[in-house]
C-alpha cells in the first residue's frame, strides 16, 4: 500500500471520506475466442434434433499403363462416405434481477448481468467447437484403465471407439460411421509387456448412458485376460494422426518436460502429415495452429525457432492473437486449449459425464503419473462447419412475453467477442411484484466434424492433427 499522509493525520482523516464506492463494474480477465472462429458458419433450416447426413467422394484408383488395343475398360468404382450433424439447442440463464435493487445498486446490476450473459454465450459455445475439433484429433487413442476380463477391455475414453465403416468386409457399413457390431466391427490395438495385439470390438458399454466420448468397457471378441494391464495404450486401426515425442504409443511415458518438451521438429512434422493427407489449407492461404503460452515458451526456446522468427514481418496478423506465418502456419495464442484450468471434469479418473457441468472432451489432461499434458492442434481447411438456426423462426403468432434481441458490439477489455448467432431474450416480470427480470441466451447449432476415411490413408480424421508433450 501507498505511503499517505491524510493516513497519518487524524484530523485530516476526520474530514475525508473513507473508501468511497466506485458505482462500476469492472471487466473480468477473459480468454481469447478464437476456436469458433475456426468453424464457418452455414445456415441450416431445421429444428432441435433434426439430424441431416453428408456425403463425401473417394477418389477412383490412378490407372497409369496403356490400354491394349480393342479393349474396352472396366467399371473403375470409387468409395464414398457420410458424416451426421444434428441440431442442438444451447443456452444458459443469468441470475433473476430484482429491479428495486438494480436501481439502488452501485450500477445497473439488469445491464452487467445480461453482458456477464453474453460472455457466458461465448465462452460456452467456443469450448464446444474445441472440444468437437480435439476429440476429432485424438480419435481412437486411448489407455486401457484396469485389468482385461475375459471378452473386454476398459479404457479410459470410448471417444473413437464406438463406430466403424468396414467396406471391406461382406455385411459392414460400406458408406457410414455405424455403431459397431458383430457385422461391423472395428479392429484395434494394444500394447502390453512390449507385445502388440490385435482385437475386434463388436460392442461398448459406457460408464455414463449415452456418452460416447468418455469412459467404458469395449466388448471384443479375442480372448484378453491377462494381455491387458491398467494404463497399456490402445489405439484404433483408423486412429487419429496424434504426434507425441520419440513415437510415445500413450502419454504415460512422458515423465518430464525438458525431455518430452514441444520441439520445432514436431511442428513441422505435424504440419507435414497435414501436407501428405492433401489437406487444403484455410481461405487466407495458412494451416492454423493453437496452443497456449506454454506449449510456445518451449517451442521457441530452441536455436532453430528463433532464428526464424528473428526476421518476421510485423503485419496484421501478428497484431491479432498469433505469434506469426511459420512453416505456411499461422499460429494463435490461445488459453483454451484443453488443459487442467479449462477442461472441467477432464482431469484422470475424474470426468464426470455430466453434459451441464462437465466437458466432453475425449481426452486425459494428466497422465498416469500425474504429468499435465498440453495438445497444440494444427487445423486444415474444412476440418469443421457451425451449422445453425435462425432463431427468428421460433416466434409465433402468440407472441412472446419478454423481448429478444442478441448481445451485438459486446467488448471485453478493447476486446470484440464473439456472440454472432446467438439470441438473447428478455422475459417480463411474471412474479407476483412484478419486479423480477429473467434473462437467458440460446442458440440451435451443431459443428460436425468431417471424415476422410474414403481416400489416403487409415485416419478417420485428417483435417486436424494434435501433438502431445509434457
Amino acid at each position: 500500500m501507498d505511503f499517505s499522509v491524510i493516513q497519518q493525520a487524524p484530523e485530516i482523516r476526520a474530514l475525508v471520506q473513507d473508501s468511497a464506492l466506485i458505482r462500476e463494474f469492472r471487466d473480468a480477465l477473459f480468454p481469447r475466442i478464437l476456436f469458433r472462429g475456426e468453424a464457418a458458419p452455414i445456415h441450416q433450416p431445421g429444428e432441435a434434433g433434426d439430424s441431416f447426413v453428408f456425403t463425401g467422394n473417394g477418389l477412383m484408383t490412378p490407372t497409369s499403363g496403356p490400354m491394349r488395343p480393342g479393349e474396352e475398360p472396366d467399371p473403375n468404382e470409387f468409395p464414398k462416405e457420410q458424416w451426421t450433424m444434428q441440431l442442438h439447442q444451447y443456452g444458459d440463464r443469468a441470475p433473476d434481477t430484482h429491479m428495486p435493487t438494480s436501481i439502488l445498486a452501485i450500477a445497473n446490476l439488469l445491464v452487467n448481468n445480461l453482458r456477464t450473459l453474453g460472455l457466458h454465450s461465448a465462452q460456452s459455445l467456443n469450448r464446444a467447437v474445441r472440444n468437437r475439433l480435439y476429440n476429432a484429433a485424438l480419435s481412437g487413442n486411448t489407455v486401457a484403465t484396469a485389468a482385461a476380463g475375459t471378452h473386454t477391455i476398459t479404457v479410459a475414453r470410448l471417444n473413437g471407439f464406438t463406430t466403424a465403416r468396414r467396406p471391406d468386409i461382406v455385411g459392414g457399413e460400406p458408406v457410414k460411421f455405424a455403431p459397431v457390431s458383430t457385422a461391423n466391427p472395428l479392429v484395434i490395438h494394444y500394447r502390453h509387456s512390449s507385445t502388440t495385439y490385435e482385437a475386434t470390438v463388436t460392442g461398448y458399454t459406457p460408464t455414463y448412458p449415452g456418452d460416447e466420448c468418455g469412459p467404458g468397457v469395449l466388448t471384443v471378441v479375442e480372448t484378453v485376460t491377462g494381455q491387458v494391464s491398467d494404463r497399456d495404450p490402445v489405439w484404433a486401426d483408423d486412429k487419429a494422426n496424434v504426434l507425441r515425442p520419440t513415437s510415445l504409443l500413450s502419454i504415460d511415458t512422458m515423465a518430464n518436460s525438458s525431455t518430452y518438451a514441444f520441439t520445432f521438429g514436431l511442428f513441422r512434422q505435424a504440419i507435414a502429415q497435414l501436407s501428405d493427407d492433401n489437406v487444403p489449407k484455410m481461405p487466407d492461404g495458412f494451416y492454423h495452429s493453437h496452443f497456449a503460452n506454454y506449449s510456445k515458451n518451449q517451442l521457441f526456446s530452441s536455436d532453430e525457432a528463433q532464428r526464424l522468427q528473428t526476421s518476421l514481418p510485423d503485419y496484421y496478423w501478428y497484431k491479432e492473437f498469433t505469434i506469426g506465418d511459420v512453416l505456411g502456419t499461422l499460429v494463435f495464442e490461445d488459453t483454451e486449449t484443453p488443459r487442467k484450468d479449462t477442461v472441467i471434469g477432464g482431469k484422470t479418473n475424474t470426468y464426470t459425464g455430466n453434459l451441464r457441468q462437465g466437458d466432453m472432451f475425449g481426452g486425459e489432461t494428466y497422465n498416469a503419473t500425474s504429468v499435465e499434458i498440453h495438445r497444440p492442434i494444427f487445423i486444415g481447411a474444412e476440418a469443421i462447419f457451425e451449422y445453425y438456426n435462425d432463431l427468428s423462426g421460433l416466434l409465433t403468432e402468440a407472441g412472446l412475453t419478454g423481448s429478444v434481441g442478441d448481445f451485438s458490439n459486446l467488448v471485453n477489455s478493447g476486446v470484440d467477442i464473439n456472440v454472432d448467432r446467438v439470441q438473447v431474450y428478455l422475459r417480463a416480470p411474471v412474479n407476483v411484484m412484478g419486479d423480477i427480470v429473467t434473462g437467458i441466451w440460446k442458440s440451435i447449432m451443431d459443428w460436425p466434424t468431417r471424415t476422410d476415411a474414403a481416400v489416403g490413408g487409415t485416419a478417420r480424421y485428417k483435417r486436424c492433427v494434435v501433438v502431445e508433450h509434457a
